[in-house]
């Protein structure tokens, strides 16, 4: 069965279940956490979290944490097709792990400056924008038209990377 099923998907396709798939457990799992952990404040804790916590900027940062996470995703499931060991996987696994942790470098300036030219970059930057943009919204108010760049260049990053994960030349796969 699985035969029939693999012969008659386009890698695209395949590539893009795989990576949509866990992005679901990715969400059940974070709400899963965040229900513990709101019970947990309002039976024990009772912190004012509507202090810390900038409620109309949730969409937002959902939708940036999620393209970041589709991002990232592409790179992981392909390299996961392909490593024939253990071995091996922890050694690829290791070095597209790097990606993600390459946003450190922009979080002290947009931390010190947070409407500078270095958090602008690492806004713009597809790798390094999801997180920098968590960081400058805590900060400072990111204007809409960095934001929507910042949205544009990261779809479009996802897309290129996710038909090169799949190994697709052609735009239909």
């Amino acid at each position: 069965m699985i035969e029939v099923l693999l012969s008659s998907i386009e890698p695209g396709h395949l590539l893009d279940g795989k990576v949509l798939g866990h992005a679901g457990l990715a969400v059940i799992q974070a709400a899963i956490w965040i229900g513990v952990g709101l019970a947990a404040n309002h039976f024990h804790f009772r912190l004012p979290l509507g202090q810390f916590i900038a409620i109309g900027s949730l969409p937002l940062v959902g939708f940036f944490a999620l393209l970041g996470y589709l991002l990232f995703a592409s790179p992981f499931v392909a390299s996961g097709a392909v490593i024939p060991d253990l071995e091996s996987a922890s050694n690829v696994q290791g070095t597209i792990m790097m990606l993600p942790f390459a946003s450190m470098i922009f979080v002290p300036p947009a931390i010190s400056n947070p409407d500078g030219l270095v958090a602008t970059i690492g806004t713009l930057f597809p790798i390094t924008s999801p997180f920098v943009i968590m960081v400058r919204m805590g900060i400072t108010t990111i204007p809409a038209a960095e934001l929507a760049a910042a949205a544009i260049l990261l779809v479009l990053s996802q897309l290129v990377v996710g038909r090169a994960a799949a190994g697709c030349s052609e735009p239909a796969c």
